[in-house]
C-alpha cells in the first residue's frame, strides 16, 4: 500500500528518505534557496503528479535511486516572477526506472530558468531513464530550458526530449475565426496544453 506526502521544504538543505511506496500529493517551496535531496530505498516506487502555482523558486531537487526503484514524476509549472529551479535524476544502482514529465508556463513578464539532469552512474545495469520537458512560452524568450543526459553506462536507455512552443498566428486565427476574441483563444491553448 502507498502512502501519500506532502513535500514541504522548510530548510536550507532538506533531506528526505523514500522507504515505501509514495506518493506525492503537493510541494512547497519556500522563500529562500535550497537544496532537496530524496532518497528513493531499493524496491520503492516514488509517484508524484502534482500542479505547482509558485513564484521565485530559487533551488535544487536531486533524486537518487537505488536499485530496482521505480521514479514517475509528472509536474506542471506555473511560474510567477524570477524563478531558477534544477530538477536532477541520479541512478545510481540497477533495473531503475525513471519517467520525468514537466510542462512549464511563465505567466507573467518575468523570467525562468528551468534546469533539467539525468545521471546515470557508471557500472550500472538494466536502467530506464525518459525525461520530457514542454514549455509554453506565453510572453517570447521568458523561459530558459537546459536539458542535460549524462550516461556514464553502456546498459541503459535513455531518452530525453525538450519542446518549446509559442501562441502561433495560425492557432490564434483559427480560433479566432470561430469568434473566439485573442484573450479566450490564448486562454484555450494554455488550457490544451496543460490537459494534454
Amino acid at each position: 500500500m502507498s502512502k501519500e506526502e506532502i513535500i514541504k521544504i522548510e530548510k536550507e538543505n532538506t533531506e528526505l528518505n523514500i522507504l515505501q511506496d509514495t506518493i506525492i500529493t503537493g510541494w512547497y517551496f519556500p522563500k529562500f534557496p535550497f537544496v532537496c535531496n530524496i532518497n528513493i530505498s531499493p524496491n520503492v516506487k516514488l509517484f508524484c503528479k502534482s500542479l505547482i502555482e509558485e513564484n521565485n523558486i530559487n533551488g535544487t531537487i536531486n533524486i537518487y535511486s537505488s536499485n530496482n526503484s521505480e521514479l514517475n514524476l509528472s509536474l506542471i509549472l506555473k511560474l510567477y516572477g524570477n524563478n531558477e529551479l534544477e530538477i536532477a535524476n541520479y541512478i545510481e544502482e540497477n533495473q531503475n526506472v525513471s519517467q520525468i514529465n514537466i510542462k512549464v508556463l511563465q505567466m507573467d513578464s518575468k523570467k525562468s530558468t528551468i534546469k533539467t539532469v539525468g545521471v546515470i552512474k557508471k557500472n550500472t545495469k538494466d536502467n530506464d531513464f525518459t525525461e520530457k520537458v514542454k514549455v509554453l512560452n506565453i510572453k517570447e524568450e521568458k523561459i530558459k530550458c537546459m536539458p542535460e543526459l549524462i550516461v556514464l553506462s553502456n546498459e541503459a536507455t535513455a531518452n530525453h526530449s525538450v519542446t518549446m512552443k509559442t501562441f502561433t498566428d495560425e492557432e490564434l486565427f483559427y480560433l479566432e475565426s470561430k469568434g473566439l476574441n485573442k484573450l479566450l483563444a490564448k486562454k484555450i491553448i494554455v488550457e490544451g496544453f496543460l490537459n494534454n
